[in-house]
């Protein structure tokens, strides 16, 4: 059986070029990779780059995985651009295989939020007003919901004390209990 792993808004335009033996070093092998991009002009240039890419052009909301299932999904910096940050964790946890995970990395900017994106979230009460808002909705969601989170770190940003990265692996829960993992941050 082949390993797969799904990234929504992959950021093709950061997919290396292919003088490079492959295009996502850190995967196994006999890994699968499918990238999901908007961007039609970002999806261009990462094939450009690396021909051997698999980059479906849709959004997240939009993507059909054709009934493949995947061992890992990885939501890097796109949760708060969606409109429903917790209905695409719903709909990817039903994408993953026993014992499966989901990664998610959301940028930390403390500060003011912007007029635009208030009025959204109150026109729209499941969109975040902002990414650290994001990130306090999807940990509630895994919380009430029972995920195990599996790694849990802060990463900083050199330049600033007050800018990080959250980085989180996370496992459905129903695959939890299939594979005897139990809810809570796994020793390192």
């Amino acid at each position: 059986m082949t390993r797969g792993t799904c990234e929504p808004l992959c950021s093709c335009r950061l997919v290396r070029p292919v003088d490079r033996p492959r295009a996502r070093p850190w995967l196994p092998q006999d890994a699968r990779y499918i990238g999901i991009e908007p961007s039609g002009a970002a999806v261009r240039i990462a094939l450009e780059r690396n021909t051997s890419a698999n980059i479906v052009h849709t959004t997240a909301e939009s993507f059909d995985s054709c009934g493949e299932r995947f061992d890992s999904i990885v939501f890097n910096e796109m949760l708060y651009y969606a409109d429903d940050p917790i209905g695409l964790l719903r709909k990817y946890a039903a994408l993953i295989r026993q014992r499966g995970v989901i990664l998610c990395s959301i940028y930390q900017k403390p500060g003011r939020v912007s007029l635009k994106n208030w009025l959204w979230h109150c026109l729209h009460r499941r969109r975040p007003i902002s990414n650290v808002h994001c990130e306090k909705m999807v940990r509630a969601f895994m919380a009430r919901e029972a995920w195990p989170i599996l790694d849990d770190r802060a990463v900083a940003i050199p330049v600033s004390s007050s800018l990080w990265w959250h980085i989180w692996l996370a496992m459905p829960p129903s695959h939890a209990q299939e594979s005897g993992t139990e809810t809570g941050v796994a020793a390192g």
